[in-house]
């Protein structure tokens, strides 16, 4: 077996006839800096290029060859061997488009200037970890791999194009370029496609992550793993289809390009963490909620990050309403995490309590145990009566306007009792002088003694009854009307012994839901 590592390992090979006609042309065309191509696609029978010596032309040749600034230039080729590259470092360009590498290309801490496999065939993959590409790198038109593509912890200086690119493992990952540094673009767009994990994981793209187009197949776990990826740009929308999880578990963006669909294509999704500068369209808040419903858990455990994020983010654009509705929807999602973990901590104790061994303890274990079961139980009761009553009344205090409806509505309900309890005789003036009065005791003996007692020459000169008057001179404390100090309900009829009950109820209310709604309004309820 052969081993060109020199010229004169060249020109023993071209002596013994182990030097091929194609491979002769490709000496000469990396001597000279010209395209050595044998096909301009995929060809049926390319001619054969050994991987020794394909390695001696990218590294440079040696005083007897000497390589072309340009480098290696060659298409339409096929390599039957392993390419090692190892720690090797490429001189000028390494384009190796159309050709057809039978074993695994190896490229470990490789340095390359820059690196074209555009439409080639590689059977079993490429491992190019901590590898320096100056360049750009092309994976693009018709690239396929059967083996996965690892760029782990490889500094690329332009853009990693995988643009129409196929990928395909059995298990793992398909393309791995977890923790590397990436300053131009990242496409894995308008017809890439992978069958098995791809993983950017840690990786820092200056530039964009573009999955427009991508189709992401994994039979177990996430098919895209973006877990503390950073980059400018990342665009989610156009997503053929995607079949696992995604997880963008701490990655940050600048900016999030995205659409409804392609995120409704994901069945498992992670944002804990998640964070980007700006949404170039907001869309409707509901569908954003949803989104944000698909992966604000972690083990089962809800996080509101997800929420506060989207959240300032429209906030900061200007979208001050999708703000809030993001808010209410967090607060909504904590109360209803924090009733689930309620209960599950109540079944537990109640688990507990049904063992045997719990029978056996003392009667003070056995007491102390059903105590702590009660004040887990008297704690849900407040916890969610407290809950559910900043829900209605304030949304949380991101929708104070509900405090007026509430208003409004416990104001023309006491209207319509009270102008019921006047016309039913069940009001009376509420002042001792008139009740003592002769005219009031002439009164009295009528159906409606308020009415009859208003009709007198004494009554004409006193405060008249309105019922709306009256029902908001209860309920809204600190500003007097004057209908309440005028009137009063009296217990001699049973309409009247229910208005005056209400009354203090509705006192209380009053004093509650004003100290609530001006808490809402001047955001003390508001948890930003």
């Amino acid at each position: 077996m052969r081993n060109i590592r020199t010229y004169a390992d060249i020109k023993a090979a071209r002596a013994a006839g182990e030097l091929t006609s194609a491979e002769e042309k490709l000496i000469t065309s990396s001597k000279l800096g010209r395209v050595c191509r044998f096909a301009y696609g995929p060809h049926p029978n390319p001619p054969t290029i050994g991987a020794d010596l394909l390695r001696y032309l990218i590294t440079g040749g040696c005083e007897g060859c000497v390589v072309h600034d340009l480098g290696v230039q060659l298409a339409g080729a096929y390599v039957p061997e392993v390419l090692d590259l190892d720690y090797a470092r490429a001189k000028g360009t390494t384009t190796l488009d159309h050709c057809h590498f039978e074993q695994k290309i190896y490229a470990h801490y490789c340095h390359f200037n820059t690196l074209s496999l555009e439409g080639s065939a590689l059977q079993q993959g490429l491992t190019a970890q901590g590898a320096v590409i100056v360049g750009n790198v092309f994976l693009r038109n018709g690239f396929s791999a059967k083996g996965c593509v690892d760029f782990n912890s490889t500094k690329i200086g332009g853009q990693l194009d995988c643009e129409a690119g196929q990928i395909e493992v059995t298990d793992g990952n398909a393309l791995n370029a977890q923790n590397a540094q990436i300053t131009g673009n990242v496409f894995l767009s308008e017809g890439f496609s992978a069958k098995g994990r791809v993983t950017l994981s840690g990786a820092k793209i200056s530039g964009q992550l573009a999955c427009e187009g991508g189709r992401f197949d994994a039979e177990k776990g996430a098919a895209l793993h973006l877990q503390n990826t950073q980059a400018a740009y990342f665009f989610w929308r156009d997503v053929t289809e995607i079949s696992g999880g995604l997880d963008l578990n701490g990655a940050h963006f600048d900016t999030l390009t995205d659409d409804p669909e392609s995120w409704e294509r994901v069945t498992d999704l992670s944002l804990i963490g998640l964070t980007y500068t700006h949404i170039t369209n907001p869309g409707d808040t509901a569908k954003r909620v949803a989104w944000l419903g698909k992966g604000d858990r972690s083990n089962g455990e809800f996080s509101p990050q997800p929420y506060t994020q989207l959240a300032k983010v429209l906030r900061d654009m200007g979208h001050d309403h999708g703000a809030r509705q993001v808010l209410l929807a967090k607060e909504e999602r904590l109360a209803q995490a924090e009733k689930l973990r309620s209960l599950d901590r109540i079944a537990a104790l109640k688990a507990e309590h049904a063992k045997p061994a719990f029978r056996k303890k003392s009667q003070q274990a056995q007491q102390n145990g059903q105590v702590e079961l009660a004040k887990l139980q008297e704690e849900k009761f407040f916890t969610t009566l407290w809950s559910g009553t900043l829900r209605r009344l304030v949304g949380y205090g991101y929708k104070p306007r509900l405090i007026f409806y509430w208003t409004g509505g416990i104001i023309l309900a006491m209207a319509v009792l009270s102008s019921l309890t006047y016309r039913l005789g069940g009001m009376v003036p509420n002042a001792p002088v008139v009740l003592l009065s002769d005219e009031w005791g002439r009164a009295v003996i009528e159906f409606n003694p308020a009415e009859a007692w208003l009709a007198t020459d004494a009554g004409q000169h006193y405060e008249t009854f309105c019922a709306f008057a009256y029902a908001a001179d209860v309920f809204i404390p600190l500003v007097p009307l004057g209908q309440e100090v005028a009137w009063a309900p009296t217990t001699a009829t049973r309409l009247g012994t229910v208005l005056w009950v209400l009354n203090w109820l509705v006192k209380l209310a009053g004093w509650f839901i004003s100290a609530l709604g001006a808490a809402a309004i001047a955001g003390v309820i508001r948890r930003e």
